[in-house]
């Protein structure tokens, strides 16, 4: 199986820094009141088996090479005596480096503290999961769990498939160097397209006055962090090239098909 460009992005540069966890993405659920352990622990060893990207490993072959190998992410169960102690276990997770070496690149806990409080935990790369594959993730363990603790039958399976995810895709086309070299304003290597250069685009001579509102139709009513992202990216992108508006294309967090947004991370 071989990697995409962001994920290829994200491995390297593990390797170039093997012992940072500055890739690492730690999820943490809590359930509300007492949980069942048993049922529990068995929706997330379900949901370790369901989430194929968890479960992926990466080897290296050579110079620009990253292999993903398939796998089943590790499931734990853990006690803790207080919030302290779970706190110092969460920590040191957070902090320990996945490796080039085939192992899966996340796992998952289910975690119980003294006083009645459950839930689970998921430490993975960022080169595997994301923050979309968060809420996945959460929202299947809720369907479980719930089947678990009913009797009920397990609620069918939610997530897709690798498989099918690639069974939808175009196959892979060659890289035009010399559309990307022009596009980019400066030299490209074949797979390795993304830039930081200033690209093309044309500075104004002077900067839009700063009271010029910006309009970001569909955004209003979501008043949270991406949607000001958006925001402030229309901003800078009208007033650098000089103009009073912008208009930004956006897909769900580049997932435009249904295999890839029920596919974490796709």
């Amino acid at each position: 199986m071989h990697a995409l460009l962001s994920q290829k992005a994200l491995l390297e540069a593990q390797l170039a820094q093997p012992d940072s966890p500055a890739w690492n993405i730690v999820m943490t659920a809590w359930y509300s009141g007492a949980a069942d352990p048993t049922a529990l622990l068995r929706s997330v060893e379900t949901l370790a088996v369901e989430a194929e990207s968890l479960g992926l490993g990466v080897l290296i072959d050579g110079p620009g090479e990253v292999r993903l190998v398939p796998g089943v992410a590790p499931v734990a169960e853990r006690r803790f005596a207080d919030r302290t102690e779970f706190e110092a276990w969460l920590a040191a997770e957070r902090n320990r480096p996945f490796r080039a070496d085939g192992t899966p690149l996340g796992h998952l806990t289910a975690v119980h503290v003294a006083g009645g409080r459950s839930g689970f935990v998921v430490v993975a790369h960022h080169g595997v999961a994301d923050g979309y594959t968060g809420r996945l993730l959460v929202a299947r363990v809720a369907e479980l769990y719930a089947a678990a603790t009913t009797g009920a039958a397990a609620p069918p399976r939610t997530f897709g498939t690798f498989a099918a995810l690639a069974a939808e895709g175009a196959p892979a086309e060659p890289v035009d160097v010399d559309f990307w070299t022009t596009g980019l304003g400066g030299d490209v290597v074949a797979g390795r397209e993304i830039s930081l250069g200033r690209g093309i685009a044309v500075p104004a001579p002077r900067v839009v006055e700063a009271q010029t509102r910006i309009r970001v139709p569909g955004l209003a009513d979501r008043p949270h962090w991406p949607a000001l992202v958006m925001a402030a990216t229309a901003a800078y992108t009208a007033r650098f090239l000089g103009r009073d508006d912008a208009v930004l294309g956006v897909v769900v967090a580049n997932r435009s098909t249904t295999a890839e947004r029920s596919t974490p991370p796709s």
